[in-house]
């Protein structure tokens, strides 16, 4: 949930007391970080994942928490050059408010509760790495006002020629 600025306004333009406020939403923009860690995305947790807390527990991943200062969570892969996909990630985003609260599905803008990050010719690249296209609909997951969301691998990322031990999966905080 993103944080806010109240604003008190108690006269109208006419100089009546209205009491009333003001909400202004306050966000961040971070930096892409990896969200799972190198190797990660050719691990899978489950083919369906329905408890987070059993079924999402390889080292590469961990419980993200965004202090309650963004609303979104975009994902995209980050492979070297030099990678053959025979299989794309397809990823599932779980979040909750506090350690107490239970885990609840996130969905994509588009409204689906999963998103694949495919790989394509046109894929962003620095010379060292390539970058999936991340899309609002397709690699957006709305975090429904959760303060920690923990990210899953339903379809582990499969390659013929190189390895997956430096592909990484990165998240983007909005």
């Amino acid at each position: 949930m993103a944080s806010s600025l109240t604003v008190t306004n108690d006269f109208d333009k006419l100089g009546n007391n209205m009491r009333g406020e003001e909400v202004v939403p306050v966000s961040v923009a971070s930096r892409w970080y990896d969200a799972i860690s190198a190797g990660g995305p050719g691990v899978l947790d489950a083919a369906t994942i329905t408890n987070p807390d059993t079924q999402i527990a390889d080292a590469s991943r961990s419980i993200r928490n965004t202090g309650g200062r963004c609303s979104r969570v975009t994902f995209r892969l980050k492979r070297p050059t030099g990678l053959t996909i025979t299989a794309d990630a397809v990823l599932v985003c779980f979040g909750r408010t506090t350690a107490e609260d239970p885990w609840q599905r996130l969905y994509t803008l588009g409204g689906t509760g999963t998103s694949t990050l495919t790989s394509t010719t046109n894929d962003i690249t620095d010379g060292t790495s390539v970058y999936t296209d991340a899309t609002l609909e397709d690699h957006t997951f709305d975090l429904m006002g959760c303060t920690q969301f923990l990210p899953g691998v339903q379809q582990a990322i499969t390659v013929s020629v190189g390895s997956t031990a430096l592909t990484t999966i990165q998240a983007k905080l909005t």
